[in-house]
């Protein structure tokens, strides 16, 4: 019986993918024409409309009668858009931070309650900090996570501290940080590793994404050099993703020195 319902979940999921590949390829289309295409009943192809329809995946378009894709993939091809900018944007600086200081230097954006890793460049040569893209973590634990917090609006990190575990308070961290620029996590993440992440603001001064070096001994503060290096990274990356130092910041920091600080 499980088998019957995974086959039939299994051939519902490729009628959907059927007409969401014809709305895409075809552009707006009427039921009859999407029917025809992917060789289904009109009367299947309606109801599944309705189903689509309900999710935010397809709507009416502005002639009576005709369909296209929704609002949620208008949504969805944004967020990957400004993924893949970012990540071409911010890869060569990110290569020759990892080749200079031999770390790890990672990508991090926040979705939802966490910081995930969109890219990772590593030195050839040594191999410390086992970060892959797709990783994952909480936004109150691990360095990128606490920089992408810290910039936030005030009323953003108040709802993030009410909604993670134990209703943590963030304040602490986030004004340390935006004092320094960076936020450190020390052997905390990863037993052993010492991680500092800086942030990467937009051409609206809103913070986008949290550059991190990662592979240094907890043993040490992160070295001024690196440190330095770190700030100048992202800084560079936010001047190409069109952030101007003497504009006005969401989260309420005038920078100085091409640093966030409080204000």
């Amino acid at each position: 019986m499980s088998e019957e319902r995974g086959a039939n979940g299994v051939e519902i999921l490729t009628k959907v993918d059927a007409v969401i590949d014809a709305l895409q390829r075809r552009g707006p289309s009427s039921v009859t024409d999407l029917a025809a295409h992917v060789n289904e009943p009109v009367s299947s192809v309606y109801r599944l409309l309705r189903t689509l329809g309900s999710l935010g995946w397809i709507e009416p378009a502005h002639e009576r009668g005709l369909y296209r894709l929704g609002i949620y993939f208008v949504r969805v091809g944004g967020m990957v858009e400004s993924r893949l900018r970012i990540q071409h944007i911010a890869w060569p600086t990110m290569r020759t931070v990892s080749t200079e200081l031999r770390t790890a230097c990672s990508l991090f954006v926040r979705r939802g309650l966490r910081a995930v890793c969109i890219d990772v460049a590593e030195d050839d040569l040594i191999r410390r900090f086992p970060l892959r893209v797709g990783d994952s973590m909480p936004l109150d634990r691990g360095a990128a996570s606490a920089t992408l917090t810290a910039f936030l609006p005030q009323s953003e990190r108040d709802s993030i501290a009410t909604t993670l575990r134990e209703n943590q308070d963030l304040e602490e961290p986030a004004t340390m940080i935006r004092k320094q620029g960076y936020g450190e996590d020390i052997g905390r993440t990863s037993p052993g590793v010492l991680s500092a992440a800086a942030p990467v603001f937009n051409h609206r001064g809103e913070i986008e994404a949290a550059l991190c070096v990662s592979g240094f001994s907890p043993a040490e503060s992160l070295p001024p050099m690196a440190r330095e290096r770190l700030l100048d990274a992202a800084q560079t990356v936010s001047a190409a993703l069109g952030h101007r130092l003497t504009g006005p910041h969401e989260a309420a920091v005038t920078p100085e020195r091409g640093n966030p600080r409080a204000a």
